[in-house]
């Protein structure tokens, strides 16, 4: 199964203050529970990987904003074998950030969603890329920061 393509799917980073949205994996999840992830998941048939991106975000963490509101970023298309229940897949990941949303956080049949202090990201157990898609969003944004000061 090494060789095996890639399913792909999609995620959000939802930015609040200093707190991202994290899903933590209930038992009725295809993960194994307990682990915490970005809301999202895979994309259906026809569906664009923008599109799949704001209904994963909606239907696993509560949150509403659009396919204008989401965007891409440098360095956010991950591939990761991730060990799921029953055994392992292979994911490919493509990451978009969010900075405009509406709605709370609200559990889903996948697991509880909670706002998670970013320097908090290192305490707890995450999926394969999360941390490392969190700070190449991160870098965007303080890269626009940085070049606003700069004006």
């Amino acid at each position: 199964m090494p060789n095996e393509e890639p399913i792909p799917t999609v995620a959000v980073i939802a930015l609040r203050n200093d707190e991202v949205a994290m899903i933590k994996h209930s038992e009725s999840a295809g993960h194994i529970t307990g682990i915490y992830g970005l809301p999202g998941g895979h994309i259906d048939p026809g569906e664009t990987e923008k599109q799949a991106a704001v209904k994963e975000l909606f239907e696993e963490a509560g949150l509403i904003t659009t396919e204008g509101d989401i965007e891409e970023f440098p360095s956010n298309s991950f591939v990761a074998t991730i060990e799921v229940k029953g055994g392992s897949k292979k994911f490919s990941w493509k990451v978009f950030l969010c900075r405009n949303f509406n709605g709370e956080l609200q559990a889903s049949v996948e697991g509880s969603s909670e706002w998670v202090k970013l320097n908090n990201l290192k305490e707890i157990p995450l999926l394969p890329n999360v941390k490392e898609a969190i700070e190449a969003a991160l870098k965007v944004i303080h890269r626009e920061s940085e070049g606003r000061k700069l004006q």
